[in-house]
């Protein structure tokens, strides 16, 4: 999962905040923004499910949450301009992982960028900020 402030640079830049049963989501006024939380419907008091807090949408007004989304959900906001996502070891030191995801900066399939990350959810966040954003 990527964390709150890219969570936060992703909602600055217009990404969706819809959320549904499931989604994981930032609250702003739940004290600490480096807890994330499982967002539901139903009408079931919210709980721990180990230490993530649950949260009923109706509880809380429209616009508390920073919405984290999923890998899939990244990938899909990317369409056209997905080229890959890869994991690179650095050879160096064989621990230490990095991911890349390339993008086509252009309706043209030779003009790429990559941007890295500690985690695929983080490269892939990166790539959709990279975007040039339509006004």
């Amino acid at each position: 999962m990527i964390n709150y402030k890219l969570a936060s640079e992703l909602k600055e830049a217009g990404f969706s905040q819809e959320l549904k049963n499931g989604d994981w989501a930032y609250c702003k006024d739940c004290g600490e923004s480096s807890e994330i939380h499982l967002m539901h419907e139903d009408n079931d008091e919210g709980c721990f499910v180990g230490n993530d807090y649950l949260h009923r949408f109706k509880d809380y007004p429209k616009g508390n949450f920073i919405k984290c989304p999923s890998l899939l959900e990244l990938i899909y906001a990317l369409g056209d301009k997905f080229e890959g996502l890869r994991m690179e070891v650095d050879e160096d030191y064989s621990t230490d992982e990095i991911w890349s995801c390339n993008i086509f900066v252009d309706n043209k399939k030779s003009n790429g960028i990559a941007n890295f990350g500690e985690s695929p959810e983080e490269a892939v966040t990166k790539s959709w900020l990279s975007l040039p954003k339509k006004i």
